[in-house]
């Protein structure tokens, strides 16, 4: 993987103030995420990464990444491995800028998005029951149930389907 920037919690607070899309990922654990972590950001624990990786946005696009002290390389090879390419890794604690930082289990949130085609054309979509073939790991078919269509996924690996229940 080739090398990895860093950015501060500053730097990603002005980002995300200007109007860019920023997704960050917080490896940290529940309880140290709870106690603060920035707004908008997403918390997969680092021991759960691995079974949840499907949950981050496509390969290319940019991911800030919050990390637990002295597990950056760790982090970097795992998602290099991956394929991911956009990471940048946020440096300094989260007590340098409290403006931006909250505390509590966050909002629910998602790093991922449904295929931009999608999103274009569901209002177009009639009413009723929806099958997703091949829907990997359910970005899809979650974005429709959570508009009210009632949805049938099928894919071909069941691991697929239990990640997207």
């Amino acid at each position: 993987m080739d090398a990895v920037e860093t950015i501060s919690v500053k730097q990603v607070l002005e980002l995300a103030g200007s109007g860019d899309s920023v997704r960050l990922l917080d490896l940290r654990d529940r309880e140290e995420f709870a106690a603060a972590h920035i707004a908008g950001a997403v918390c997969i624990p680092l021991s759960q990464l691995g079974e949840r990786i499907h949950e981050l946005p496509r390969r290319e696009e940019l991911l800030y990444v919050v990390v637990p002290p002295g597990r950056e390389a760790e982090v970097v090879e795992f998602l290099g491995r991956g394929g991911r390419t956009g990471i940048r890794l946020v440096t300094g604690g989260l007590s340098s800028c409290m403006a931006g930082v909250e505390s509590g289990p966050g909002d629910g949130e998602v790093l991922w998005e449904p295929a931009p085609f999608l999103v274009e054309h569901a209002a177009e979509l009639p009413r009723g029951r929806i099958l997703d073939l091949a829907m990997g790991s359910g970005r899809n078919a979650v974005f429709l149930a959570g508009r009210g269509y009632d949805v049938y996924g099928v894919d071909i690996l069941p691991d697929a389907v239990r990640r997207a229940l």
